[in-house]
This record gives C-alpha cells, sequence and structure tokens, in this order.
C-alpha cells in the first residue's frame, strides 16, 4: 500500500496499485491529476496495513485515542471500543468485475 492524499491536502489512504485497476478513476476521486499507473484500491480507515493519515500527520488512529468520544461518538465507542469498526475501501476496476466476495467477520 501507498499512501495517496486528496488535492486539498486533508488525508491520506492508503492505495494499492495493481495492473487491473483504473487510470483515472481514484485521481478523479481525490481530485488530482490521473498517474502512469492504475490504482485498484483506495482505502480510509484504521487498518494496520493502510491507516488514514490526518492533515498533522498522525493516522486515524491516533486521532481516535487522544478524545475516542469526540472522534467516535458515545454510541460507537460503546459498542466497539476504541476500534474503528469499518474501513472504507473505493474499489476502482478497470473493467467490470464479475463479482467481488467479502468473506465474514475477521476473516475479511
Amino acid at each position: 500500500m501507498e499512501r495517496l492524499r486528496r488535492a486539498d491536502g486533508t488525508a491520506a489512504g492508503a492505495g494499492a496499485f495493481d495492473d487491473w485497476g483504473s487510470l483515472s478513476a481514484i485521481a478523479e476521486f481525490l481530485g488530482e491529476t490521473p498517474g502512469p499507473r492504475p490504482v485498484s484500491e483506495l482505502w480510509f480507515g484504521n487498518h494496520p496495513d493502510g491507516p488514514t493519515l490526518i492533515n498533522d500527520g498522525r493516522t486515524l488512529g491516533d486521532l481516535i485515542a487522544q478524545d475516542p468520544k469526540k472522534a467516535l461518538g458515545s454510541g460507537i465507542l460503546y459498542a466497539f471500543g476504541t476500534n474503528l469498526p469499518f474501513l472504507m475501501e473505493v474499489i476502482a476496476p478497470d473493467e467490470t468485475p464479475l463479482f467481488r466476495f467479502i468473506p465474514p467477520g475477521n476473516r475479511a
């Protein structure tokens, strides 16, 4: 995974570069000019393989740890603790995929 930053510099997600990815979709989503390599995925969240970086260089996990209730809200904090309960993944295939399988629970 490699950091891909929004054009306004507010956040950086983790991007995956694969041959099946799009040359322009994620770049346009980020407000950037398309580059020479296809980008297949962009992650925003606190996944250990690619945590989001916020504009001051901290990870999203650092921001949550600083003030969990403010960052997540009391309902999410009560239900999931300080773990962000989702990963936003933008998938950008160059062609329409035949299927996408997401395993249940902790196997995802």
